[in-house]
């Protein structure tokens, strides 16, 4: 199978140079869970696929020490204009979920959105653990990806353990993403040491919306 990291990169890097992006605001579940657990999440945060600071940008702007992890070096460049253009403090690292280039139990805090679900599945338990080592005992880890009751895009799916596949059309055409069931991801939980907190849930669009995702 082809490189589907490097695809993925290319996606990103044409995306951060079109203007994708801008202008977002944080989805609503993640305000939810964050209103609902701020006083547990501690002062060490990293986004994990953080691409142009949706999310890493307010967090940093409430104070909190954090880290983005990005594979788009075009993603990269963008976030860092923000936020010297906001004078804010945050760090931006080029790396993939597969290979977090950081110490054993070394944040308070784990959100990937829309990141960790652009592999395959070996390479997800891969990142699943990764974030496991990385954060500390009893801490939270916020994960949203695709669900596999999404229909909203065209895609070719390739031998993989569950259901993986390549996007056809629309915003990501040619990139590799895997389609989560409930039960998978109460499957990773259990087998990488997560008590699951809430969740998963499941929001789904219709054609021409945003595509469905699951959350937990």
């Amino acid at each position: 199978m082809r490189d589907y990291h490097e695809k993925t990169r290319q996606v990103w890097d044409e995306k951060a140079e079109q203007g994708w992006g801008e202008g977002g605001e944080p989805a609503p579940y993640f305000l939810e869970f964050y209103k609902k657990h701020k006083p547990e999440l501690g002062n060490n945060v990293l986004d994990v696929g953080s691409g142009k600071g949706r999310y890493l940008i307010p967090l940093a702007q409430d104070g909190f020490r954090i880290v983005g992890l990005e594979p788009s070096e075009g993603m990269i460049t963008t976030a860092k204009a923000k936020i010297e253009e906001r004078q804010l403090s945050a760090s931006l690292v080029h790396g993939e979920s597969v290979a977090l280039p950081f110490g054993n139990k070394s944040f308070d805090f784990v959100l990937s959105i829309g990141a960790i679900h652009h592999n395959t599945w070996d390479d997800i338990q891969k990142s699943f653990a990764e974030v496991s080592r990385i954060l500390r005992d009893g801490k939270l880890f916020l994960f949203q990806g695709r669900s596999v009751n999404d229909t909203a895009q065209t895609r070719e799916p390739i031998p993989d353990t569950g259901y993986t596949a390549v996007d056809q059309e629309g915003s990501k055409e040619g990139v590799l993403q895997h389609y989560f069931t409930k039960e998978e991801l109460l499957k990773l939980a259990v087998q990488h040491g997560f008590d699951v907190a809430e969740g998963p849930t499941e929001v789904i669009h219709e054609r021409g919306d945003n595509p469905g995702r699951k959350s937990a």
